[in-house]
C-alpha cells in the first residue's frame, strides 16, 4: 500500500497549504527554484496526482512518478521503496 498522500507530499513539498474542497493543495516545486507556489497536488483523490504550473519540464504525474524523479530512481525502485515504507 502506497504512503497516506498528505503525510508523503507534506514533508517533501514546501510550504504545501492545506487542500480545498477538491482536494488539491499548492507548494512550492521541488523540481524547480519556485519562489511561489506553482506546485499543485490532489489529495483526496484514491490516486494522488500533481502538476507544476511554474515550469513546463517539471510536468505531472502520480505518487511514484514523483518519487521517482525526487529520488532519481527507476519506476520500480520508486515502487519498491514506496510500498516497503522506507519512503
Amino acid at each position: 500500500m502506497l504512503p497516506e498522500p498528505q503525510s508523503y507530499f507534506g514533508q517533501r513539498v514546501i510550504g504545501l497549504r492545506k487542500p480545498n474542497a477538491a482536494g488539491w493543495a499548492q507548494g512550492q516545486c521541488p523540481f524547480h527554484r519556485d519562489l511561489g507556489a506553482a506546485f499543485r497536488v490532489n489529495l483526496k483523490w484514491e490516486r494522488p496526482w500533481w502538476h507544476c504550473h511554474g515550469s513546463p519540464s517539471c510536468g505531472s504525474g502520480g505518487m511514484v512518478d514523483f518519487h521517482s524523479r525526487l529520488y532519481g530512481l527507476t519506476f520500480e525502485e520508486a515502487v519498491a521503496e514506496l510500498l516497503q515504507g522506507a519512503a
